[in-house]
């Protein structure tokens, strides 16, 4: 269940943590209005359901949303209002058919197409692709509705106007990037950590008044461990000013390798995943 915390300093705000050992929290969308919504993922069941989270209020909207389809769907994408899904033709061959529309704010599905794939979502339209014989057609969807709104047929100025993209850039998503040895951010996070025992990259993000990394370190303590070269993966947060370190957890407490995209910055929250089961949200302003 999600919980929320007293702020002191800069802490963990709330977080969202799976039902059982067996689920994973999967996939991550932001929509523009700031709902977070993603994946709960049972790996050994093989079954799945979806939640969503209103960041600016910090409280989950809904969660454990099931489809028909219990496992073999992808979450693409979450405009304002809409989360769109898309379904696939059999498990053994994850070609894409059929689109599903959940409604953002009740986790209600509003619409499904069982004959169409996702070819691209804007804001006010869908694009979608029906297989003929022998061929492929394109048309655009309403997306409160999932009503054809034009055939395009199969043309090279339908591909055209298919391929230019209207969707405007996330601007209130930031992710961060490998943190470069000329960059001025080192000299402050190698005051706070020892560079000998990091492993792989460093990955950095620039927000506001924080420096943030995220690396992977040898693990002290634990023969097993030790010996299986296991690694550690952490979050530190240090003030840009100051230097001190005013936020870190350990995301992954043991690791063979070091994992990639750990931590992202969406509308002033802070968002990772502690050992794939716990999502957690800091609000940094």
């Amino acid at each position: 269940m999600i919980s929320s915390f007293r702020r002191s300093s800069l802490s963990p705000s709330w977080t969202l943590e799976t039902r059982t050992h067996n689920e994973i929290i999967w996939r991550l969308l932001i929509s523009p209005s700031g709902v977070l919504v993603g994946e709960e993922r049972d790996i050994e069941a093989k079954t799945a359901s979806l939640f969503a989270i209103d960041l600016l209020a910090g409280k989950t909207l809904w969660r454990h949303v099931t489809l028909d389809e219990p496992w073999w769907f992808a979450s693409e994408k979450a405009t304002e209002e809409t989360l769109f899904l898309q379904t696939y033709r059999k498990p053994d061959l994850p070609e894409p058919k059929g689109i599903i529309a959940i409604d953002l704010k009740t986790g209600n599905v509003r619409w499904q197409q069982h004959e169409f794939s996702l070819f691209r979502i804007d804001r006010d339209k869908v694009f979608a692709t029906r297989l003929g014989f022998s061929r492929r057609d394109y048309l655009s969807l309403d997306p409160r509705t999932g009503g054809i709104v034009e055939e395009l047929g199969d043309t090279a100025p339908a591909l055209k106007q298919l391929n230019v993209s209207s969707t405007e850039p996330d601007t209130n998503t930031l992710n961060s990037n490998p943190l470069r040895s000329n960059d001025p951010a080192c000299e402050m996070f190698y005051a706070v950590v020892d560079p000998t025992d990091i492993r792989g990259p460093v990955e950095y993000l620039e927000f506001k008044d924080y420096n943030m990394y995220c690396y992977h370190a040898r693990v002290r303590g634990g023969a097993d461990a030790m010996l299986q070269n296991m690694l550690t993966n952490e979050l530190v947060v240090l003030g840009r000013k100051s230097g001190k370190v005013i936020f870190r957890e350990t995301l992954h407490r043991e690791t063979p390798f070091p994992l990639p995209d750990n931590f992202f910055v969406t509308h002033d929250t802070l968002i990772y995943v502690k050992e794939k089961r716990e999502l957690v949200g800091v609000k940094l302003l």
